[in-house]
């Protein structure tokens, strides 16, 4: 892959100059030379603001009415009138892979519009103990466009891969002797992908919800086998969430913290429950509702070869044989049930490897 194979489409409502003074000078910092698009909905008071400082080739605006229809996600609520606040992101984030295919990518990068900087999470000994250490962000040696390619071969690496994300300082809140082993002190990865995002056109996710549809998409998607991942890298910086106007901040509000985390409790209760979570037993100020996910009831498992009865493979291979109809020179003249075998596979179906491809 090079540079030009993708591009980074920028998420932007209601403030454009709010954008230039964040993510647009922090791509700017970091030399990216991939081309950039800011995208906003035809619903947008300061549509023409942002063709006017970025330019009518750089500004891609969608009909929000349109995605509903082409694009089949679900809202998950039937607000109406007044309460059918369109603020959101979700009609964007579906949208992306149309207009990456429209402008001819395939593969293409997500932002959002509030970002300040990329920081290195370093965990290092002192006197005190273990402590987090903001580290200067050369990207472990390379530059961004070279670290944003390494992701895109991460994400290609895998047909079980569908997004890859960047960490947030959430993501490390956790001591290293913590008994709940959360973070990435005691983690190399967490199956999520939430702000900075690396897609692929050819496996194509769907948001879901009026808010929190980064977090539904990832459970939701994650338990079909459609996985996210963040790994411990690079950490993404962001302006402190509602803390200025435009963009998700009045949906946050008019909703509140509680509806916005039912969204993706509804998409998967197994897995996602609504929880008080921060502060401590002196400081109730940082209490707050929040989702919480029980990653053991989300992602499927791979369960070791050690618990299987006879040849790991020989269940796959009894299925396969009892759903096609080879004939005497090995070729395939018949799927019996197409919805377990994958047709283009069987085309290529070799009897005399049995069926090692399969495996």
């Amino acid at each position: 892959m090079k540079t030009e194979d993708y591009c980074i489409f920028i998420i932007s409502y209601g403030r454009p100059e709010f954008l230039k003074n964040k993510t647009w000078r922090l791509l700017e910092r970091l030399n990216s030379s991939a081309k950039k698009y800011i995208v906003c909905s035809d619903d947008d008071s300061t549509l023409q603001k942002y063709k006017d400082m970025y330019g009518e080739e750089t500004v891609i605006v969608f009909n929000k009415e349109e995605c509903e229809r082409s694009t089949h996600f679900d809202l998950m609520d039937c607000y109406h009138g007044e309460h059918n606040n369109k603020a959101g992101a979700v009609w964007a984030r579906n949208m992306q892979y149309k207009l990456a295919r429209k402008l001819g990518y395939r593969w293409f990068m997500m932002f959002d519009d509030d970002y300040i900087s990329f920081h290195i999470r370093n965990v290092f000994k002192s006197k005190t103990g273990k402590k987090y250490n903001d580290a200067k962000c050369d990207f472990y040696g390379h530059t961004f466009d070279e670290y944003c390619l390494k992701m895109f071969d991460v994400l290609n690496s895998s047909p079980w891969l569908y997004a890859l994300g960047s960490p947030q300082g959430g993501d490390y809140v956790a001591s290293p002797d913590n008994d709940r082993k959360t973070g990435f002190v005691n983690e190399e990865y967490k199956f999520k992908a939430m702000n900075v995002f690396w897609f692929d056109c050819e496996k194509e996710i769907r948001f879901y919800g009026r808010t929190n549809e980064d977090c539904t998409a990832y459970v939701l998607n994650g338990s079909r086998g459609e996985l996210s991942l963040t790994m411990h890298g690079p950490q993404i910086r962001q302006v402190p969430t509602q803390s200025m106007k435009g963009g998700m901040t009045d949906i946050y509000k008019y909703f509140g913290t509680y509806t916005k985390s039912l969204y993706s409790s509804m998409a998967l209760p197994s897995g996602v429950s609504v929880n008080v979570v921060g502060g401590t037993k002196n400081m109730n100020k940082s209490i707050r509702i929040h989702h919480l996910v029980k990653w053991n009831n989300t992602v499927p498992k791979i369960i070791d070869d050690k618990y299987c009865k006879g040849k790991p493979s020989d269940y796959l291979t009894e299925c396969i044989r009892d759903n096609i109809q080879i004939d005497d020179n090995g070729d395939v003249i018949e799927i019996k049930n197409d919805s377990f075998i994958d047709s283009e596979l069987v085309e290529n179906f070799n009897a005399e490897n049995n069926l090692e491809m399969f495996i």
